[in-house]
């Protein structure tokens, strides 16, 4: 679909007529020369996805290779972008008796009793089986909304309440986690009596997987016998294939296995009148989608841009035409090089992207670290440019003169010149929309100023000569503007587009101060633009990009 957003893509070019005005010439001293350096800001924002790469030391390494390559580590900022969330759900007794789903687990021979939201009471912060009606099957209570859970640490208290308790024969407890349904998922239980419950386990503490209703022990340890106010704070890490349960703070059991990778999570109790779930948390961790991703980094103004994304595998959304349509303007219109750090599996994926963003970025094989750090600041310092212009200057945009002799830069006073032998004058009106005079211009000073805030034309004297050259122009960048209205018909969207771009500088002459501009567009899967305005109708159920 055609997105209202795509008016931030703008890539501008251009031209400006009339700009600096006439330079006169004026005999130069030949022994005094002015040169404009750039001083480059490179931003790195730094994706991490599925890697095996320790980045402890990334940003370093990264400074070190560019210091090399001749670029100073005080220009580079690197920050980290999060391509993972953390969330924490807590659930108390209350909520998990009004939201979560209550289920019975049918298992021994014995068939379901109608389940009653009786077979368990609330006392305090517990949620405590009670002894109302049939205690078997186990019964309990899921997160419908958990399901799509992956690599999470759950929390919780399981006890004995101390005063509203039954018989300890035959009592079972079971956590469920990566749960795909009510008859496959993975739990850790404690049971007190052999010969009945979910398993025969003779006592003890166990990680459970079920299959199809099937159970299997995969591992099991000694667990206390049930006692009154008893209480047990378990913790369940689940990372990957390996499963870990800590209890009271010490590991119990450790397995590995890859059946479930992600699930919901549960509980339940087998004939127990009296045992309780308690401060059930989950903090679990969830991959954010690259759409997300893009919106995060701080850009500098003015800076050379670098999204780095450390991903062995492929990214859905680079692959879906809606999302791929977001990522390609806010990279365009930001100028943003992507750097895909990949391996041959995802490859292609990156290389496709990097076409569609108008040939900005690079694949970099990340199987050898210190190679692909090597190749990486290569291509960053191929970007980068160092050299200014010889006369112009953008206002806030980083550059600074140099002298030659150097000497001649700093402390140049003189017995006819105490003050110092620099001096600059400062015409705040020879661009229009002035912003006011510098408080030097126009004084003898002992050191050459080596920037400038303010927009205008700079006439430098060194003593009673001219340096070469005699004027700096300094400006402001040309803003690139326009309304954007989209209305959708039954077969094609309807495309009115106004320019409203002008050039601070000469904003009230006839065109505004630009003489040229340069409009293109395209589908966003398309790797080429076509040249000239966006029409006036396109087919619907498409995504464009267009700018200018």
């Amino acid at each position: 679909m055609f997105r209202k957003w795509i008016s931030l893509l703008l890539s501008l070019t251009l031209a400006l007529t009339g700009l600096f005005g006439t330079i006169t010439p004026v005999l130069a001293d030949e022994n005094v020369q002015i040169s404009i350096k750039a001083d480059p800001k490179i931003d790195v924002a730094l994706a991490v996805g599925n890697s095996s790469w320790n980045l402890k030391n990334f940003t370093n390494d990264l400074k070190s290779q560019l210091t090399l390559k001749g670029i100073s580590s005080s220009s580079v900022n690197v920050q980290s972008v999060e391509t993972k969330s953390v969330v924490a759900d807590a659930s108390n007794a209350s909520l998990i008796f009004q939201s979560w789903k209550n289920f019975s687990i049918l298992s021994g021979g014995y068939n379901a009793p109608a389940w009653t939201t009786s077979d368990y009471f609330i006392s305090g912060d517990r949620l405590i089986r009670s002894n109302s009606g049939a205690t078997r099957p186990a019964s309990g209570y899921y997160d419908p909304k958990s399901f799509e859970t992956t690599n999470a640490t759950y929390s919780f208290t399981w006890g004995i309440d101390a005063t509203s308790y039954g018989a300890f024969d035959h009592g079972e407890a079971g956590f469920l986690f990566r749960m795909q349904d009510e008859n496959n998922y993975y739990a850790y239980l404690v049971d007190n009596h052999s010969a009945c419950g979910n398993i025969f386990l003779d006592g003890g503490e166990a990680i459970v997987r079920v299959k199809n209703g099937t159970f299997e022990v995969l591992a099991s340890t000694s667990f206390p016998q049930y006692y009154a106010g008893q209480k047990e704070d378990i913790k369940i890490v689940a990372e990957g294939s390996s499963i870990k349960v800590y209890r009271n703070g010490s590991l119990r059991l450790s397995v590995d296995d890859g059946t479930y990778t992600k699930g919901g999570h549960g509980f339940y109790v087998w004939d127990q009148y009296g045992a309780y779930f308690s401060n059930i948390s989950v903090e679990s961790e969830s991959t954010k989608k690259f759409t997300e991703v893009i919106r995060q980094p701080i850009w500098r103004e003015g800076s050379n841009r670098f999204l780095v994304n450390l991903e062995n595998n492929v990214v859905s959304d680079l692959d879906d035409a809606q999302a791929s349509a977001e990522i390609l303007t806010r990279m365009i219109s930001n100028e943003v090089s992507y750097v895909g750090l990949g391996t041959t599996t995802n490859q292609t994926q990156v290389e496709r992207l990097v076409a569609r963003n108008n040939s900005n970025g690079i694949f970099i094989d990340n199987s050898v670290y210190s190679s692909a750090m090597d190749q990486l600041a290569d291509y960053i310092a191929s970007k980068v440019r160092r050299v200014g212009n010889e006369q112009y200057m953008i206002l806030d945009e980083d550059n600074h003169l140099e002298v030659n002799p150097s000497s001649l830069q700093q402390n140049t006073q003189t017995a006819d010149h105490p003050e110092g032998r620099w001096k600059i004058e400062h015409d705040s009106t020879y661009f229009e929309n002035g912003s006011g005079q510098v408080q030097w211009s126009g004084k003898w000073q002992k050191d050459l100023p080596l920037t400038f805030d303010k927009p205008g034309r700079y006439e430098l004297w060194f003593g009673s000569e001219h340096p070469n050259p005699q004027f700096l122009y300094v400006h402001r960048r040309p803003v690139a503007d326009f309304t954007l209205k989209v209305t959708k018909g039954s077969a094609n969207y309807s495309i009115d587009v106004k320019d409203q771009s002008y050039d601070p500088d000469k904003e009230f002459s006839s065109n505004k101060g630009i003489s040229q501009m340069e409009w293109k567009w395209r589908e966003t899967t398309a790797t080429t633009w076509n040249d000239g305005l966006i029409p006036s109708n396109l087919p619907v159920g498409k995504d464009y990009l267009f700018g200018f």
